[in-house]
């Protein structure tokens, strides 16, 4: 028997392959999904735990609407920042604000991808190294007010040098910056392929946020302070304040799980996408594979009744 299966097969080995390639299909397409939605979460995990690698602790808005990737947060004065770097336990402690921010090339074309793609971001430069994920790598950093620094890619990509003119569109219209430096973010050129730009934080404050506002203070604790004595200490120090009675701190593990989550909450939806075409190519290549060996059983009636007729029994033949 096992003679006449392995002639049999090579006698229709177009028909054998081509019904174990309709299996290899489906299956593939829903480990493929699971693999890719798995790899960019990993990717953004990562990503979430180098940005708030050295923060210990942050104070921001409380959320008043849940939005996506963790929005529905209004912004928090910048005159907190001097209350917060006089709490106990804080070493350091920087204002941060996020935007949109376009560079435009020398030929007049926007770099980046125009909202089909990676984001063109702006944000406040953050003088401590320990806080900021963006590092100089040529020029030096931002001080006057139309001073700005880009990521290397966007500045390969450009053929932008420190020293020239950037224009660069915001929400408060387009305008010339002088290019005082290039970063990268951690170790990368950019960030995921993203577009950045980095103003001095009173310019990021009025062109990206609101003047005299920030979207979050992110806070160092001293040496030998851990992250729940240091927001224990920046809340105490937020609380004599009736300003800042409106504000919550967290840790940097929790604002760095939280991000996580969001993003895994947002890429929930991209997971059931692929997986409804995935599970459409399983039952399509199940339907084809039990309509082949419908015909193939069909074809091979004669066959089958000789096989049974030599001695062959009704589980070889099934089988």
């Amino acid at each position: 028997m096992w003679n006449v299966t392995l002639k049999g097969i090579w006698a229709k080995k177009v028909r054998f392959l081509l019904t174990g390639f309709a299996v290899m299909l489906g299956v593939a397409f829903i480990s493929g999904t699971f693999v890719l939605t798995a790899t960019i979460s990993n990717t953004f995990d990562g990503l979430f735990s180098d940005i708030y690698s050295n923060t210990d602790a942050v104070v921001r808005a409380p959320q008043t609407f849940k939005g996506a990737f963790g929005g529905g947060r209004g912004r928090i004065s910048a005159d907190l920042l001097p209350i917060v770097r006089s709490a106990a336990g804080v070493a350091e402690a920087a204002g941060t604000v996020q935007g949109i921010a376009v560079i435009v090339d020398k030929s007049g074309d926007a770099l980046g991808s125009n909202g089909r793609g990676a984001p063109t971001l702006g944000f406040a430069w953050i003088r401590s190294p320990d806080l900021s994920t963006l590092h100089l790598v040529a020029g030096k950093a931002p001080t006057q007010p139309d001073d700005i620094v880009i990521d290397k890619k966007s500045a390969d990509d450009a053929g932008y040098k420190p020293g020239d003119t950037v224009p660069v569109l915001t929400k408060d219209g387009r305008a010339d910056y002088h290019l005082t430096g290039i970063v990268k973010f951690g170790t990368s050129n950019s960030l995921l392929g993203a577009t950045i730009v980095a103003f001095t934080p009173d310019t990021a404050s009025r062109v990206l946020a609101e003047p005299g506002m920030v979207d979050a203070i992110d806070v160092k604790a001293d040496s030998g302070v851990s992250q729940e004595e240091v927001v224990r200490d920046v809340r105490a120090a937020l609380r004599a304040d009736p300003s800042a009675k409106h504000v919550e701190v967290i840790s940097g593990t929790a604002i760095t799980k939280e991000s996580q989550n969001n993003f895994k909450d947002n890429l929930a939806f991209f997971n059931t996408f692929l997986l409804v075409f995935g599970i459409v190519a399983l039952l399509v290549g199940s339907f084809i594979i039990f309509n082949t060996f419908s015909i193939i059983v069909a074809q091979r009636g004669r066959e089958l009744a000789l096989l049974r007729a030599i001695g062959a029994g009704q589980g070889q033949v099934v089988g």
